[in-house]
């Protein structure tokens, strides 16, 4: 889209855009609940985890990949009320009192996006016992590649269009006088399958679960960019 043509300068905005098959699925892993004690918190947190990685490796993924975040143990605060007398006057008093302890925790993979890989990853966590949650979502491993790409492909068509208003202005084009760009991350909600399934559990939680897209969409990624060159005259 011509922006700007003036004796001084010309301005030209430029977009590229392709549609990328992903090649990466990241794995996110995450752990909550509920128990007596902080001591039992990190037990059950330890075993979870430990189950998780282990049907991991069973698929071939090497446990030093798999990275651990936002592990914490809180108290879980309720609040009741006591109904205090004085002076013939009822009036209750609200106070808090600890309920035993919560836990969450997360783990997370970076995985090339193999139908058999997450086949048989899906597939050994939704039998493994505990009790997580767990979502894969497509993106591209070398985003910095294709963003190099796209501008290259944005800049070029910024250039011959300024260089035809150059020419049918009478003038030629001079050095550039300033360049922005923008590029649309490719891991949007709305192009990334994610899907996100409760495994079974010994607690008694109803399984429940999403077949996963064995067959994603490709992933929209777009770059623009505004240009302007000083014209020179012929």
């Amino acid at each position: 889209m011509c922006t700007e043509n003036s004796k001084t300068g010309v301005s030209i905005d430029a977009e590229a855009a392709r549609e990328i098959p992903p090649d990466q699925i990241e794995l996110t892993v995450s752990f909550e609940d509920m128990l007596d004690t902080k001591e039992h918190c990190v037990q059950q947190y330890n075993k979870d985890l430990e189950t998780v990685i282990s049907a991991l490796e069973t698929c071939g993924v090497d446990r030093k990949l798999i990275k651990q975040s936002r592990f914490r143990v809180y108290p879980h605060k309720e609040t009741a009320y006591k109904k205090y007398d004085k002076d013939d006057d009822d009036y209750y008093r609200a106070f808090e009192f600890i309920e035993g302890y919560e836990y969450q925790g997360q783990t997370s993979v970076k995985l090339p996006a193999e139908e058999e890989l997450f086949g048989a990853i899906w597939l050994a966590l939704l039998k493994a016992e505990g009790k997580f949650t767990y979502d894969f979502e497509y993106g591209i491993k070398d985003e910095a590649a294709i963003e190099a790409m796209l501008l290259t492909e944005a800049m070029e068509e910024a250039h011959f269009r300024a260089d035809i208003l150059a020419t049918a202005a009478g003038s030629k084009l001079g050095s550039i006088k300033s360049i922005s760009h923008s590029f649309q991350n490719a891991y949007t909600v709305s192009r990334c399958a994610k899907m996100c399934m409760f495994a079974p559990t010994s607690r008694g939680a109803t399984p429940e679960f999403l077949i996963p897209d064995f067959n994603p969409e490709d992933i929209s990624v777009e770059c623009s960019v505004s240009a302007t060159w000083y014209l020179d005259a012929t």
